[in-house]
């Protein structure tokens, strides 16, 4: 029988097998383990563990190897374990799990103003004495709400730094592969390195921080880091780099065919600004999206927006501040050329033009902004150029017929 406490939740159970201690050889085997405990669960009330396999001790060598097979709560588990030093312990693995729920054991915490999980301390203390080596698998994760399959990953941990390497997984409908580092002190530092290929970012972005802002299928590259002592500090703290290639989605809080429409509506009978705020039933819809950001200090600037739909062509570049959860964003709509019967009259008539359109304002409530004055001027100017290019041709077919006249030819 077996009897104990960790963090005051008790420890109770059974542990047997038959052992061989050879004195001489300083050395101990347990051939036939088997164990039926009662262990705590942070989130409160007791797992169940039940296992079995063998293992064998060298006492002069301070190292240990074991072999075992068994199921914690609901999850079945093969391991490969081993010890080449006992103090401090350097620990070995090879660990094979068919399913597992980290959410099941996450302690239940009270929400802080900012949403339950911004104020959450990261500790990471528990990390600094770790000195380990393995690799495992995983057939089915979940973790903060994230769901994963077919994880596999390397880690190598010691002096404070652990390092899942290479990690990578099938979620979403596609793949991640990649690295992340993590070093334990008193603001704990987190590097992510990862490429997600073809993957359905909405439900992964709904599953991850209960939001779904980006629609679509695709790739995301990620390489960025950041330090601090809190869940939400992290994010206003992130810095690196990231760039996204989407198709056949949308992103949500906005439209901007509808906020040109409405804007082409008042052209011409008001003057000065047309403004409005977006919803989170409003999207905008995407064939082709692509960018890349630069990331400092939670706010990501981008330059090189690219989106096409079949009413629109779009540029722009602004901020998205992660840590405020708020967008700063000029967006430069173009109506395509080609637009036939679709959009509405007001779309019809801007074939060709550019529409600038100012986005800005938390996630939940994006606000637009379309200057009138600037829309006139500029469709003015395109139709001067358009009337200073027909002059050009007109006045080039004239002297071409002159001197054909002049030649006889």
């Amino acid at each position: 029988m077996l009897g104990g406490q960790q963090g005051g939740s008790p420890i109770e159970g059974t542990l047997t097998s038959p052992w061989t201690l050879d004195l001489k050889a300083l050395t101990l085997a347990l051939p036939r383990i088997v164990a039926d405990l009662t262990l705590p669960n942070p989130k409160g009330g007791t797992l169940a563990f039940g296992a079995q396999g063998s293992a064998s001790v060298d006492l002069g060598r301070h190292a240990l190897d074991a072999r075992l097979n068994g199921k914690l709560d609901e999850s079945r588990f093969d391991a490969k374990l081993g010890m080449s030093r006992f103090t401090p312990p350097a620990i070995g693995f090879d660990l094979g799990i068919d399913r597992v729920d980290l959410d099941r054991y996450r302690a239940a915490t009270t929400p802080a103003p900012g949403g339950p999980a911004a104020q959450t301390p990261l500790d990471l203390s528990a990390l600094k004495d770790l000195d380990a080596r393995g690799s495992l698998r995983v057939g089915a994760l979940q973790v903060a709400g994230v769901k994963l399959s077919q994880l596999r990953v390397d880690l190598r941990a010691a002096g404070g730094r652990v390092e899942l390497d290479p990690l990578a997984a099938e979620l979403y409908q596609g793949r991640v592969a990649g690295r992340v580092a993590l070093v334990a002190a008193k603001a704990p530092r987190v590097t992510v390195q990862q490429k997600l290929s073809n993957v359905a970012v909405g439900p992964l972005l709904k599953d991850a921080f209960g939001k779904d802002l980006l629609e679509g299928r695709g790739n995301v590259a990620l390489d960025v880091s950041t330090q601090s002592g809190s869940v939400g500090a992290m994010l206003k703290a992130l810095s690196g780099s990231a760039r996204i290639e989407l198709r056949d989605g949308s992103v949500r809080g906005f439209n901007i065919a509808q906020a040109i429409r409405s804007a082409k509506a008042r052209l011409g009978t008001a003057a000065g600004e047309h403004a409005g705020t977006g919803s989170a039933a409003e999207s905008t819809d995407f064939s082709e999206l692509s960018g890349s950001f630069a990331i400092v200090k939670g706010v990501a600037h981008n330059d090189d927006l690219l989106a096409k739909s079949p009413l629109l062509r779009i540029t722009g570049n602004g901020d998205v501040d992660l840590g405020q959860g708020r967008v700063d964003y000029l967006v430069k709509a173009t109506v395509v050329d080609t637009l036939q019967g679709q959009g509405g009259p007001e779309l019809q008539s801007l074939r060709g033009q550019t529409v600038p359109v100012r986005l800005s304002g938390p996630f939940s409530a994006i606000g637009y902004r379309i200057d009138f004055a600037g829309l006139l001027q500029e469709m003015a100017k395109k139709k001067l150029d358009t009337k200073a290019e027909d002059l050009k041709a007109k006045a080039q077919q004239q002297l071409g017929d002159k001197l054909k006249g002049l030649f006889g030819k």
